[in-house]
């Protein structure tokens, strides 16, 4: 398999790259007196198809590695010429070329060309030269036109379009235009259209085009639209302009129509957008779409008012499909246009407008949209907020904060829901004023704009409002919006200074809001207060300074919320003081100590469930040794039982013989729950490299000449048939790791390869089983005689990749796989499980006699 090259192996590549530049030396005649020819380069100058690619996977890792260091790749490029001059083979050539398609410069260009007008290296070599680029390159092509054959003129001349070299494209591509062969001429129009900054070609197109077939005037008018977009940077805009107008006529198809409209916008005038407007008001539904498109185009604020002065007269598809497109063309001048449509019958356009404001309107904009923000429902309200929010015009906010004074109450809202999604922090004055307006939707639309916008200097007026709301009910509300300004600041005293120094002048009624917020400001001063007003004979207040404690955001307050578990009256209290200090033990470097006590003050079956479904978030080996006697209580079996699994997820790094341990136990005591079934998956886990067999016979190597590993794969050889004889089998003794085989230590530098491996394995009785197999790459396996699971993949070797039921009969079973290489890595894993992922109790395995 490909994989990513490593540092080191980029080492290992620029070694390589030397020595394979080094072994072509005796090829080039330059070796060393007595020095032999490397076998590598002799295989690649008579490579034939199906012979052993492994030479030539070196020279291409060589080459790869030559690529970036220009010493190295100026000498690759000096060997690979000259084993193309020796290349006795198609395929050869083919392999050398596809390398100079690599490595090659403008030294390459003669030899390249002389292959093509070769049959077998024609197209491989001009590929190399597209490739290498520059005038040179294209002459060569050019140069060969005439003296190949039909059958590769087409290709030279596509590679002469693919290089565009104008200067280069002499006139064997203008008279091959006139070809009575149709293959050959409509690849010379082609080719000519793709030509650069090219006068001369457009004429010849043109000069062409009244004599063409139908067929052939396709390919001339897809060239000239093509070539015409090219000729401005030739200084030709006059005839690129003439090209366009000649195809934007009402007597053209409409694809050359919509084309040539594209090339007249962009080339601008007067006229294109003249065109242009014709076309959005035709009634050819393809035409008018394309056009609309063209809106989008950059232009004039003339152009802009032009085109929002047809929406009018269009239907409703096309006029919000008009309207869109304004949005899109970023153009300010649209905006009134848009205002006006905002009006307009069809509610698509009036989407449509909506939402192009947003992306061009103003200030102007703002008053229109905050009404219809108040006004609509649904998509239309959604996109007047959205318009709001996304409004560029620096005076927006202004405008919005001017609206907030009095007027019509719903948009007074829009406009402060709008300002806090802006972030508009410079309309704190006003947006104060409104959170103490008489209207209640006015306040709460004010409150929330105000938790959005305030900083550490904000925190003091929202605490005065926690003290004094304009209604009793609105102080939660106000909480919040503390809380949500909170979220923009990092310091705990700034959260909690403003708090603690209004707490002693709160009403009652404002205590419990104000122990909230203390509880999220993460200061150490601000825990004392909530601690006294435990003692507190106001019940509101004291459940308020219960639930801050147990939503601390550290684990101080442990203690206390312990003490509260223990001896509270309340069970409410109890419950929530529990909750918390499970939920603090979390928060802790080792927690189990604290759950132990947790467990201790646990009274009921629902304290003792809170207790297991917090205990689940520890990672050590004590903990499993806290939630074991819960497993033997039909009342929290289940919640002990998944506590289990969760810590021994954590807890086998620490202590894996006691997490295999507690994990069997879940099985045992729950083996039918959906715990039990996550016990197996990481035992199976934990053992996942464990059980493999490792005594194999091998036989091997298997290839079809010529034929990749698809072929090989399905291809039935001898070692499949048990019958067969004069089947070498030896015994495996080379690539044996810890858990896999590395067949290529045994059958070394081979790619588009299979081999097979055979083993008997011995059960005490019969029973269902599990095959877990890992391949690189495919693999068939079959388990006495019968195929059980075939797998053409290529891919890496990982454990358990593919997993077969199967039946083993009582005593030895006979087992073989077939494994077939791709490229690159070579290797399997096998091994026989339970169906529940568990290991196989008494089996045993040994090679065939």
């Amino acid at each position: 398999m490909k994989t990513h090259l490593s540092q080191p192996m980029n080492t290992i590549l620029r070694w390589l790259a030397s020595a394979v530049l080094g072994s072509l030396a005796p090829l080039a005649g330059m070796a060393a007196e007595g020095e032999e020819p490397d076998t590598a380069w002799s295989a690649v100058v008579g490579f034939e198809p199906g012979q052993d690619a492994a030479p030539l996977n070196q020279v291409e890792a060589a080459v790869v590695a030559a690529l970036n260091e220009p010493a190295a790749r100026l000498e690759m490029e000096t060997r690979l010429l000259r084993a193309l001059e020796l290349a006795r083979t198609p395929a050869a050539m083919d392999f050398v070329c596809r390398q100079l398609r690599t490595v090659g410069t403008e030294r390459s260009v003669r030899a390249l060309a002389a292959l093509l007008r070769d049959p077998e290296g024609s197209h491989m070599a001009r590929f190399a030269l597209v490739a290498i680029g520059g005038g040179p390159a294209a002459q060569a092509l050019e140069a060969a036109l005439p003296e190949v054959p039909p059958a590769l003129q087409a290709g030279i001349l596509n590679s002469i379009g693919e290089l565009g070299y104008c200067q280069a494209a002499g006139p064997e591509v203008p008279r091959l235009l006139r070809s009575d062969n149709p293959t050959l001429a409509a690849a010379a129009a082609d080719a000519l259209g793709k030509l650069r900054n090219c006068r001369w070609a457009a004429a010849q197109l043109e000069s062409a085009r009244p004599t063409a077939g139908p067929a052939l005037r396709r390919h001339i008018d897809n060239a000239l639209l093509a070539a015409a977009e090219k000729l401005p940077d030739a200084g030709a805009e006059a005839e690129a302009r003439r090209i366009y107008e000649a195809y934007a006529g009402a007597e053209q198809p409409v694809h050359l129509r919509i084309a040539a409209l594209h090339g007249l916008v962009r080339l601008g005038g007067n006229d294109a957008w003249t065109m242009a407007a014709d076309a959005i008001r035709s009634e050819d539904a393809a035409l008018q779409a394309s056009a609309v498109g063209l809106v989008r185009l950059p232009g004039s604020a003339g152009a802009t008012r032009a085109f929002a002065a047809l929406a009018p007269g269009l239907e409703e598809p096309a006029r919000a499909l008009l309207l869109a497109a304004l949005g899109d063309r970023g153009d300010a001048a649209a905006a009134p246009a848009l205002l006006a449509a905002t009006f307009d019958d069809g509610e698509s356009v009036r989407l449509a407008a909506i939402e192009a404001l947003g992306k061009v309107g103003g200030a102007g904009a703002v008053e229109r949209l905050a009404s219809l923000a108040a006004e609509s429902r649904g998509a239309l309200q959604r996109a007047a907020r959205t318009a709001l929010l996304r409004l560029a015009d620096a005076g927006v906010n202004a405008v919005l904060t001017a609206g907030v004074a009095p007027m019509e109450d719903p948009v007074r809202v829009e406009r402060l829901r709008a300002l806090a999604a802006r972030g508009a922090a410079e309309a704190l004055p006003a947006v104060r004023v409104a959170a103490r307006d008489p209207a209640p939707e006015v306040r709460q639309a004010a409150i929330a704009a105000l938790g959005e916008l305030s900083g550490a200097d904000g925190i003091g007026f929202l605490v005065d409002l926690l003290l004094a709301p304009g209604e009793p009910g609105e102080r939660e509300a106000v909480a919040d919006a503390i809380e949500s300004a909170f979220g923009r600041l990092t310091e705990p005293r700034t959260k909690a200074g403003p708090l603690l120094a209004r707490f002693d002048d709160a009403p009652v009624a404002a205590r419990p809001a104000f122990l909230r917020l203390l509880s999220r400001t993460g200061d150490d001063a601000a825990l004392a207060p909530v601690q006294a007003a435990l003692r507190t004979p106001i019940p509101t207040v004291m459940d308020a300074a219960v639930r801050a404690l147990a939503e601390w955001p550290d684990p101080t307050p442990a203690a206390d919320l312990l003490t509260l578990a223990r001896q509270s009256d309340n069970r409410t209290h109890r419950v929530l003081a529990l909750r918390g200090y499970v939920r603090m033990a979390a928060l802790t470097d080792d927690p189990a100590p604290m759950y132990a006590k947790a467990f201790e003050v646990a009274q009921s079956v629902e304290d003792r469930r809170l207790v297991l479904a917090g205990i689940g978030v520890a990672d050590s080996p004590a903990a499993l040794d806290l939630v074991a006697p819960w497993l033997e209580s039909p009342e929290v079996r289940a919640e002990a039982a998944v506590a289990t699994v969760q810590i021994a997820e954590k807890a086998w790094r620490r202590d894996a013989a006691r997490a295999r341990a507690a994990l069997r136990l879940v099985i045992e005591k729950q083996p039918d729950g959906p715990a039990a079934a996550r016990a197996r998956e990481v035992l199976n886990e934990l053992e996942q490299y464990e059980g493999y067999l490792l005594v194999w016979q091998v036989s091997g190597p298997f290839q079809v000449k010529g034929k990749d590993s698809r072929v090989v794969f399905d291809t039935a050889f001898p070692a499949e048939d048990p019958a067969a004889e004069g089947i070498e089998w030896r015994p495996l003794k080379e690539g044996i790791g810890a858990w896999d085989i590395n067949l290529e230590a045994t059958f070394p530098n081979l790619d588009q390869v299979a081999a097979y491996a055979r083993t008997r394995v011995w059960s005490p009785r019969e029973q269902p089983a599990v095959i877990e197999a890992g391949s690189d790459d495919a693999i068939k396996i079959w388990l006495n005689r019968n195929l059980v699971h075939a797998n053409y993949a290529q891919r890496s070797l990982s454990p358990r990749q593919d997993r077969v039921t199967v039946a083993l009969r009582a005593g030895w079973n006979d087992l073989l796989l077939k494994v077939v290489d791709h490229g690159g890595g070579w290797a399997f894993a096998c091994r026989l499980r339970q169906p529940d992922g568990d290991a196989l109790k008494d089996l045993k395995a040994e090679v065939p006699e």
